[in-house]
């Protein structure tokens, strides 16, 4: 399990299995800098839209897939399972898991600002997802407000105008005489405009009360969306820390940073 921000009390995420093609890292690393990375410094005037610049290259990278290191296209990226528990007496109640989830989107990314801590090189990135879309199966049995929810079938989630703020904490390692930026944990917090959902075969497909609930799950998004929040959150952070982790244990910081260490 990836290292990232513990969810709130009561909310905890079960099981996450990332199908990322990640492997363990092995003494071998990029030893030619790939034409996505742009190479900063970070004591010229302009390193802050450089820095910019190199993570929107890599993001656009990565959701074509980086296949020289193992990493598959994170657009559709694929995620086996999320267990979801919300046992507390708020508003919202879930026993869920969603399996087989496929998150589209991603490709969209647009990095509005990626900020350097120089003393740590740990960083903090602002993006936004303009367009994301979750799919996958869900087992289901919960409460939302006075409502009982059961059910088992089909779901898609869409948030929209995702703003979403990520913090990589980063240690500087030594290996063959290069640097190499070490990922020691990650967090993330986002906000949304709107989440819209659909939850297919709820009370066994009994179409009319089906149709009635997930319009009260839609009129009632906010209450929803900040129940999952924790949870989702938590699931994004474990994403990129994996996908960070592989990447970074894979290239040199000077590719990314010419003057890498230097104060």
């Amino acid at each position: 399990m990836a290292r990232s921000s513990s969810s709130s009390p009561g909310r905890r995420l079960l099981a996450l299995a990332l199908a990322l093609g990640a492997a363990t890292l092995a003494q071998a690393y990029i030893k030619d800098k790939p034409d996505f990375i742009k190479t900063c410094y970070h004591k010229k005037p302009d390193f802050e839209d450089c820095n910019r610049q190199t993570v929107q290259g890599i993001f656009d990278k990565l959701s074509q897939g980086y296949p020289e290191i193992g990493l598959l296209p994170t657009d559709p990226l694929r995620v086996s399972k999320i267990n979801i528990f919300q046992g507390n007496d708020g508003p919202v109640t879930i026993n869920a898991s969603l399996n087989d989830v496929i998150i589209r989107g991603l490709s969209g990314i647009k990095v509005i600002k990626n900020k350097v801590d120089f003393k740590t090189y740990s960083f903090a990135t602002e993006m936004q997802v303009p367009d994301l879309r979750v799919e996958g199966n869900y087992t289901l049995k919960g409460r939302v407000l006075l409502l009982p929810l059961v059910g088992r079938g089909d779901a898609w989630f869409e948030p929209q105008n995702m703003r979403v703020m990520s913090k990589q904490t980063i240690v500087l390692k030594e290996h063959d005489g290069h640097l190499f930026f070490d990922v020691k944990r990650v967090d993330v917090t986002y906000e949304v405009s709107s989440l819209k959902m659909r939850l297919n075969n709820l009370y066994n497909g009994r179409k009319i009360l089906e149709d009635s609930t997930n319009n009260y799950i839609n009129n009632n998004w906010r209450a929803v969306g900040e129940t999952l929040q924790p949870i989702l959150e938590r699931t994004c952070a474990d994403i990129v820390y994996t996908i960070m982790k592989k990447l970074f244990d894979e290239t040199p910081a000077e590719f990314y940073i010419a003057d890498v260490g230097e104060h």
